[in-house]
């Protein structure tokens, strides 16, 4: 149930945003997610939702189940998500969306139900208690949350098309990259570093992005410093979403987890896009203090960044 629930989220922001940011050819290269090499429904789950579904089956730990609210408020306090980044969603039939691609009828405040003659569509009648905020965890939908959950969906969808291809180029030549998948890798792995750089990273509204106190403190706990305390999860809100730009999710399990034939090729492109002695014209957007300050960061916080610097030639 967990699987199929977290997957069935996934694919849903995963279409949306991939149909929005990134187009995908008609036909992967790689198997499906239910064959082998990747064997999806068969692997060992291992995600924070598996892990507190087995310590509340276990008598472990309890939820609050006193109201809705409580509910989910100790729920989110399990997964240690803040409050303060709650969103506010839109169903893909909502009013901006009709005006954009010319969809008819809003879907959002109805309930389908599925039938031998088609779906039966029965309206959702709007009264106080659904209008009524104080059911909800919090009373606001910060704009600072939106734009990192997008940046952080945007980041998986590329990484595991990437562990995909790699599986399946792995898989079909027995353990060896072939030269043609190799080339795909190295494709790969500019995709990806230029994401963890921002290379494409729409300039933010005139005035900027103050977000919540709140959701920035929240955001501020996890970060790591390197001596001098620099993070790449300092806010800048300016014209830009982070003062120095290399994305906080180099840090994620979902990064570390990489093939290291992937992983070893993002490393190359990274520091090579970060080195100031021969600056790469595609990364001519970070100022030679920018690129230092994030190399400093790397190299102080990222743990397997030595043994990747081992790989290429000295500055």
């Amino acid at each position: 149930m967990t699987r199929a629930l977290t997957g069935i989220v996934v694919s849903v922001l995963a279409g949306i945003l991939t149909h929005t940011i990134a187009p995908t050819p008609a036909r992967a290269d790689y198997q499906d997610f239910d064959q082998p090499p990747h064997d999806y429904w068969k692997r060992p789950l291992g995600d924070p939702f598996t892990r507190i579904k087995a310590d509340l089956e276990a008598g472990r730990i309890t939820l609050d189940g006193s109201s809705e609210r409580a509910y989910v408020t100790s729920l989110l306090d399990r997964l240690s998500i803040p409050v303060s980044s709650q969103l506010l969603v839109f169903s893909t039939t909502s009013l901006q969306l009709r005006f954009k691609h010319g969809i008819t009828g809003h879907q959002g405040n109805a309930l389908g139900d599925a039938t031998a003659k088609g779906v039966t569509r029965t309206p959702i009648e709007l009264s106080a208690t659904v209008q009524d905020l104080a059911r909800y965890p919090a009373a606001t939908s910060d704009v600072l949350p939106h734009l990192l959950h997008e940046h952080q969906v945007g980041f998986v969808n590329r990484l595991i098309a990437a562990v995909y291809r790699t599986r399946s180029y792995l898989h079909e030549g027995g353990g060896t990259l072939s030269p043609a998948h190799a080339e795909r890798l190295d494709d790969q792995a500019n995709i990806l570093t230029r994401y963890l750089l921002f290379a494409d990273e729409a300039a933010l509204p005139a005035g900027g992005v103050t977000g919540d106190a709140a959701f920035k403190q929240a955001f501020l706990r996890a970060r790591k410093s390197a001596k001098d305390g620099t993070s790449l999860r300092d806010l800048d809100g300016k014209t830009r979403l982070f003062k120095h730009r290399c994305s906080y999710m180099i840090y994620s399990q979902a990064f570390a987890g990489l093939p290291r034939e992937v992983k070893q090729r993002v490393y190359r492109r990274l520091l090579a896009a970060l080195s100031t002695a021969n600056p790469d014209p595609a990364y001519a957007y970070l100022p030679p203090t920018e690129k230092k300050a994030i190399l400093t960061i790397l190299e102080e916080t990222l743990a397997d960044l030595p043994t990747a610097r081992g790989i290429l030639p000295a500055r």
